[in-house]
């Protein structure tokens, strides 16, 4: 028994005998009929006569097969449907343009951390400028006059923003060589425990960036186990390779404060020298505690500001395990690079030392550069953990203080960012979800 072949195995083509016979054209790549506008699936001329036939048998009475009449209406049908596409055409490119420029309106009104209601006051702000600078262009009066610009629409354009951003984030975190986490803890105008999630990361080419990686309302308490549980949910949301966190900073100055105040309550309500030196002895300790990784982080800094200083035959390899874990292959590789007369000469010739680190031949130093990567990716404060509750200060105020935390969250990550939207992806994006 003989298989029986699927259409698109015949490769069947539009012939154009069909046209003047059964009034079809083949518009994206599919049969049309011009005198009903209706569309078939498939180049089969039985499907094509039966229509006719069915839907238009009296076509042929009023313009007989192989009449100039019949030939006539032909080409004025063709033509009425080519003015009909073209304006449809000019239209949609029109709905495009003005889409495009509502995307952009929204993104800087998000960065200059105003409201949404804020796009009618824009929209009417440019008409008034056009209309003195340029009042014969009536054509672009009405295209900015179609920028939707309503709260919703704003509010909608900036969800798409951000979540593009995120979406751009999380590629170059999956493709990033090393990062690091920066957290800090605040509250919100209602008082409602905000924690802040910072990224801090390498790309290939030697580029460092910083992004909200996200920004949890603690709902209940601020235990470490809370704070623990929503890094976890962050981590699991954004898709973040746990093998490549190099370090996490967080400030800790909350308890630091409270441990502090312990102390001098003491002190103030005992004047007695030895507790007043034990308290300075317990005070001195936790400083020492504190700041021991920056002991540890001592010769690691200079490697990375200066690998040809580092004598690997006398002091040994100065990185850290945590750091790389093939100290021996690091230490042959350091030696080559010790004797590699170019990036040497490079390294004394440029004042930045990313620059140079983006010189050093990956293929060559695969471990180097590596490491290289990784300490350049922690965080040397929680500057942009700070940063951002200023700036959530400013959004979420006593005028807005209803915002959702999802809201809050996408107002922050696209007045935060450094990435440039594409308003025309996000546009065709659109178009494509409304299809």
């Amino acid at each position: 028994m003989s298989k029986k072949r699927k259409y698109e195995e015949e490769h069947r083509e539009f012939k154009l005998q069909w046209e003047e016979e059964f009034f079809f054209i083949e518009r994206n790549s599919k049969p049309f009929c011009l005198i009903c506008q209706f569309q078939l699936s498939q180049f089969k001329v039985s499907n094509l006569k039966r229509h006719y036939e069915t839907n238009h048998n009296s076509f042929s009475n009023e313009f007989p097969t192989g009449s100039d009449l019949r030939k006539n209406k032909l080409s004025t049908m063709k033509s009425k449907l080519n003015k009909q596409t073209n304006v449809v055409a000019v239209f949609s490119k029109e709905t495009d343009i003005t889409t495009e420029a509502s995307f952009c309106m929204a993104f800087n009104i998000a960065r200059a951390k105003r409201p949404y209601t804020d796009g009618i006051y824009l929209t009417k702000n440019i008409l008034d400028v056009i209309s003195i600078l340029k009042p014969e262009d009536k054509k672009l009066l009405n295209m900015v006059e179609n920028i939707s610009n309503r709260r919703h629409t704003m509010e909608k354009r900036i969800s798409m923003i951000s979540s593009d951003i995120f979406s751009n984030l999380q590629n170059e975190i999956a493709n990033c060589s090393a990062l690091s986490l920066a957290l800090d803890e605040s509250t919100d105008i209602q008082d409602k425990p905000q924690l802040a999630i910072f990224v801090r990361y390498v790309t290939m080419n030697m580029e460092v960036k910083e992004e909200l990686l996200d920004l949890i309302a603690l709902k209940e308490t601020t235990r470490r186990c809370d704070i623990k549980d929503a890094l976890d949910v962050v981590l699991r949301k954004a898709e973040v390779p746990i093998a490549k966190i190099v370090s996490v900073s967080t400030d800790g100055a909350p308890r630091f404060t409270r441990q502090i105040e312990d102390y001098l309550v003491g002190i103030v309500t005992k004047l007695n020298c030895e507790d007043y030196v034990e308290k300075l002895e317990c005070l001195s300790t936790h400083f020492e505690d504190r700041f021991k990784d920056l002991k540890l982080l001592k010769p690691l800094i200079a490697f990375l500001e200066n690998p040809f200083v580092i004598n690997v035959i006398e002091n040994g390899c100065p990185i850290l395990k945590s750091i790389s874990m093939d100290t021996a292959a690091l230490e042959i590789e350091l030696l080559e690079l010790l004797e590699d007369g170019g990036p040497k000469q490079f390294k004394y010739s440029c004042h930045s030392l990313l620059e140079f680190w983006k010189h050093v031949p990956v293929i060559k130093y695969p471990k180097i550069t590596l490491c290289a990567q990784k300490l350049i990716s922690i965080f040397g404060t929680t500057y942009s953990c700070e940063s951002l509750y200023s700036t959530m200060k400013m959004i979420k105020s006593k005028h807005r203080s209803t915002l959702t935390d999802d809201h809050l969250t996408e107002l922050l990550r696209t007045a935060l960012t450094t990435y440039s939207p594409d308003f025309k992806k996000l546009t065709s994006k659109m178009n494509t979800q409304q299809i």
